[in-house]
């Protein structure tokens, strides 16, 4: 298995976690899918407005476009990404600058969550990926 850190944003798998009923978390299957890019219409989930965990939640160690001036940036996991725009949302979507990281990652309700309420899917996905992020970590078995 191939972390989730992005490391010179070549093009890497990640793992995916499964939430089990009591908590648990495990490692499941691979979702990296090349073939189909986060932007793509036949993505199984729609990304939801104001959510942004994929943007915080996650680190990146690769380099992140700095589109208000020159250098490049990575990231920390837990801290929002700096193309995340006061709307939430992506200034790189759709960019082929955009980290490969952040286009791997696909949205679905395993890593999104399925409650009717976006807050309390934002928490899920938060902790989804705080887990994710946990269990690729170098170091972390």
């Amino acid at each position: 298995m191939q972390a989730l850190h992005c490391t010179g944003c070549t093009v890497f798998r990640v793992a995916f976690l499964a939430i089990k009923p009591n908590g648990d978390a495990g490692l499941r299957r691979d979702f990296y899918n090349p073939a189909m890019p986060s932007n793509s219409p036949t993505a199984p989930f729609a990304c939801r407005s104001g959510c942004a965990a994929c943007c915080i939640a996650p680190s990146i160690s690769g380099p992140i476009p700095d589109l208000d001036g020159p250098g490049s940036h990575s990231k920390p996991a837990g801290v929002p990404c700096v193309q995340l725009d006061a709307d939430l949302r992506c200034r790189l979507f759709g960019d082929p600058r955009r980290p490969a990281v952040c286009a791997s990652l696909q949205p679905g309700p395993e890593m999104c969550g399925t409650a009717a309420s976006d807050a309390e899917n934002r928490v899920h996905a938060m902790h989804f990926l705080a887990e994710l992020e946990r269990l690729t970590s170098p170091g972390t078995s």
